[in-house]
């Protein structure tokens, strides 16, 4: 239940953090009257889900800790009316302040997914492709030309990557690993 006064609503992701667990990341999503719909935003508790806190962005689809620092954390958010673009936002203190740092790189915009390796690479997929940041998203490269749907990293082993790739129709869908 929240305990900001507001009433409950629907939780599209959570993240427990794997280093203190009484903190959680949740996304929440907030209705709107606005011909746009509701918007989600990042809430976070670190009192093992007693208490809430919002924390400073929002429109955001997608968001994942480092797991070798999980007081870093990428997010994919939306922002702009009535067509809306997306981006990366990276937060090194734990969510309080957050950075935009691949805006000037114009191959990564439009994000669609965004995982971290355990060796802190942050990889992030979109239309043109697969590409990598090794310095918390400041600057990115191009690891593959073809469209990524899902994307996970492996927690055991840094360099692989998994994805699904669906033709038409979806019947056609495969995992694929990064070699």
């Amino acid at each position: 239940k929240p305990s900001d006064g507001e009433p409950a609503s629907l939780v599209d992701v959570l993240g427990i953090d794997p280093q203190a667990p009484n903190v959680i990341y949740a996304q929440r999503y907030y209705t709107s009257s606005s011909p746009y719909g509701g918007w989600r935003q990042l809430i976070k508790s670190v009192d093992g889900g007693r208490s809430w806190k919002r924390m400073d962005l929002t429109r955001i689809e997608q968001f994942v800790m480092d797991p070798r620092d999980s007081r870093r954390i990428y997010a994919i958010f939306y922002w702009g009316h009535p067509s809306f673009i997306s981006d990366v936002a990276v937060s090194s203190d734990a969510g309080e302040t957050w950075v935009y740092p691949n805006t000037s790189e114009p191959s990564v915009v439009f994000p669609d997914n965004v995982q971290v390796a355990s060796d802190s690479t942050a990889y992030l997929s979109n239309d043109t492709g697969l590409w990598a940041s090794t310095d918390f998203g400041v600057h990115w490269s191009l690891r593959g030309k073809h469209e990524v749907g899902a994307l996970r990293a492996d927690p055991l082993r840094p360099d692989v990557l998994y994805s699904v790739e669906c033709g038409d129709p979806p019947a056609g869908c495969q995992i694929l690993q990064s070699t």
